[in-house]
């Protein structure tokens, strides 16, 4: 294994400010879009406690409905089925648009 240089890593990077700055325009120019477009989206999500997925996401989502006002809705408590490998998710009762929709992922 390579030792690694801490100064020349140190070179190739940037203050985490810095880099925060950087995305902050194209952050607040896409809050700004969506907020005129607010009253017209819809963002459905389907979550569930387990995914790590959805424990990283969904904070992000509320934080953008917060700041745009887009309607963001959760189907949550989804569920492994256990019991049926062909079933992907379960929540007593299975909600239809889980299939509807063809949920099998969260965010790829």
């Amino acid at each position: 294994m390579t030792p690694i240089e801490l100064s020349k890593m140190m070179e190739r990077t940037v203050p985490i400010s810095k880099y925060i700055e950087g995305i902050a325009c194209s952050f607040k120019e896409a809050i700004l879009n969506l907020k005129n477009y607010a009253k017209d989206i819809l963002i459905v999500v389907f979550s569930a406690e387990w995914c790590k997925d959805c424990a990283a996401n969904v904070p992000v989502l509320a934080l953008i409905a917060e700041k745009t006002g887009v309607n963001v809705r959760v189907f949550g408590g989804l569920k492994k089925d256990t019991l049926n490998p062909i079933e992907k998710w379960k929540i007593p009762p299975l909600p239809p648009e889980v299939k509807t929709f063809n949920a099998e992922k969260f965010f790829t």
